[in-house]
């Protein structure tokens, strides 16, 4: 027998077993591992089968606002767990009655996805004057892991590395492989916010300022932590979000300043208060951290915000 088709017989028990794991983890998952924690959200992201980055053109122009209030964000500023009653959008919108407001919000949005979702926004009619700009200390979770519930997740459409990204996002076994990498590579080292990534968000940021300023639209950034924030274990290990989201967040301050958007800082927002996320949340496991709050947690939201907004309302009137 050659060479060649030894090589090829020998190979065919590791296919087997391959798509033998293959089978077995389709029929465990539901969705791909990554994404098993977010199996039960019953508005789950709908992640595009492409790079979720920020290696996207912006296509917003000279527009002016037309007077209203758009709330930007992910699953907090959609109200994730409160009715809209509750909601801090819902308070802050009837504190201005004069302005038509909105709310554009995606759970699980991260940063690239909020700036290219506000520079289609500023394409339609009506742009908004006042943006209020949800920075939640997950939202580089498009590089990263990010977690639901307490149970870790990870968005394999956001891998950088194309090979990793085609093979994470179409095969269960290739991607628990990926998944349980991206797990345990901990901390700095972990993060897969390459270079390139980092200056495409920070030219678009900048160019999202410069369309604005032109415009007469003010984007008012704001700092959020998770609600559960002040009950985070002390020493969290760096694989932990009470760990990571406060490196993120730091990270997400510098570059929103860097590009000019210094942002409304919130952290320390819970501090003195007792526990206020929605019931689901109040026990997320070892490691977890409980993020989105409940009504009390958004009127604390509202409060903190209004101010602010009011005064960026009158810097647009002068």
């Amino acid at each position: 027998m050659t060479t060649p088709k030894r090589v090829f017989y020998s190979l065919i028990p590791l296919l087997v077993l391959v798509l033998s794991l293959e089978v077995v983890l389709r029929s465990g998952y539901s969705t791909l591992p990554s994404l098993d924690a977010l199996k039960n959200y019953q508005k789950a992201p709908s992640y595009d089968k492409s790079p979720v980055g920020c290696n996207f053109q912006l296509e917003s122009r000279k527009t002016w606002g037309s007077g209203g209030i758009l709330f930007l964000g992910d699953s907090i500023s959609d109200g994730f767990g409160v009715i809209k009653e509750d909601r801090f959008t819902t308070h802050l919108a009837a504190a201005f009655p004069a302005r038509p407001a909105e709310v554009l919000a995606r759970p699980g949005a991260d940063t690239c996805m909020e700036i290219s979702m506000l520079d289609k926004r500023l394409l339609r009619p009506s742009p908004p004057s006042l943006v209020v700009w949800e920075v939640m200390a997950d939202d580089l979770m498009g590089y990263m892991l990010f977690s639901y519930d307490g149970r870790p997740a990870a968005n394999p459409f956001a891998e950088p590395n194309g090979v990793l990204r085609h093979a994470a996002a179409s095969s269960y076994l290739f991607n628990l492989l990926w998944w349980h990498l991206r797990r345990h590579s901990g901390g700095d080292e972990g993060r897969i916010v390459s270079p390139t990534q980092q200056s495409q968000m920070l030219s678009h940021l900048r160019a999202l300022k410069q369309t604005a300023d032109a415009s007469n639209i003010r984007l008012l950034p704001y700092l959020l932590e998770p609600a559960g924030w002040e009950f985070c274990d002390p020493n969290p290990r760096p694989t932990q979000p009470c760990h990571w989201m406060r490196v993120d967040l730091n990270y997400l301050a510098g570059i929103f300043t860097e590009a000019g958007l210094t942002p409304v800082d919130l952290r320390g927002l819970w501090k003195g208060h007792p526990l206020l996320v929605i019931p689901r949340e109040v026990n997320t496991g070892v490691g977890g951290i409980s993020i989105h709050p409940n009504a009390d947690g958004h009127q604390l939201i509202a409060k903190a915000l209004h101010p602010h907004m009011e005064a960026a309302l009158k810097q647009l009137e002068k």
